[in-house]
């Protein structure tokens, strides 16, 4: 190489050198502003007409707390206890004193060009007037008991296993019927089958036991649920139990003798 090519490459050199040391500076800036980042910023990310909301935030994305409103705008219902996170290499770890266990959530691809999350299996324990936040029809049956959901492993936003989620309500009672407990019943979401329709989630609420006999079966295919069932007295329920449950009975839907017909239509 001549005198003329290596004072060109030096001088090409110090020209590139600067601007590393500029976009470096940048990096390591926005690497610092986003580890203090506040947790309320997350507060915008929400969509105000969805089901739940972030009502407050501390601490930092990376590392914080934020208390969660359930149910639509305008009828929300703030939870008692703080949601706490912290990120790590294998994905943010959440945690309330509602749920069983730590609860790992990461993001993940479907693909090559679909986003999604995996999330590690858990429980979670809850008061059933919770349910209430929802709005109308649940609220006017002014619901009691204590709810326990439970959900598998979901690689990449699949599941692993046929159910899919499962929701337990025990010791269910109602502001509408002095009978306590009316019973305890069983929701479940399970993967579709054939048919065209295997993204299809097959739902299915059963009686385990009490004296009202609930049961209905459905489908949500993505964007609509459709859910039909009834709801009757046991039939070896004495006369006493049969009357404490009328007014409630009238309340779930349209009565057709004994029974009360309910759902969301075809």
């Amino acid at each position: 190489m001549g005198l003329l090519d290596t004072w060109r490459a030096r001088r090409a050199a110090g020209a590139r050198g600067p601007y590393g040391l500029i976009v470096a500076g940048v990096l390591v800036a926005l690497a610092a502003a986003l580890a203090v980042l506040p947790a309320r910023w997350l507060m915008r990310l929400v969509d105000d007409d969805g089901l739940f909301a972030i009502v407050d935030a501390s601490g930092t994305i990376w590392n914080g707390t934020a208390l969660l409103a359930l149910g639509p705008a305008g009828a929300r219902r703030t939870l008692p206890q703080p949601v706490s996170w912290q990120w790590t290499w294998h994905g943010v770890m959440l945690a309330h004193p509602w749920l069983g266990s730590t609860v790992r959530l990461a993001p993940a691809w479907r693909g090559l060009a679909t986003p999604t999350f995996s999330v590690s299996a858990g429980t979670m324990r809850l008061p059933a007037e919770i349910l209430s936040a929802f709005g109308s029809p649940v609220n006017t049956l002014a619901p009691g008991g204590n709810l326990e959901v439970r959900w598998p492993d979901y690689d990449a936003g699949v599941a692993r296993g046929p159910e899919l989620l499962q929701v337990q309500w025990s010791d269910a009672t109602s502001a509408l019927s002095i009978v306590r407990p009316l019973g305890s019943y069983r929701l479940q979401a399970m993967q579709g089958k054939g048919g065209g329709k295997g993204n299809d989630v097959q739902v299915m609420l059963t009686t385990l036991n009490g004296p009202l006999k609930v049961q209905a079966s459905g489908v949500w295919n993505g964007r609509r649920l459709t859910l039909n069932g009834t709801a009757e007295p046991d039939a070896a329920a004495p006369d006493t139990t049969r009357a404490g449950l009328e007014t409630l009975l009238s309340a779930i839907g349209r009565r057709n003798g004994p029974q009360s017909l309910f759902g969301t239509g075809k």
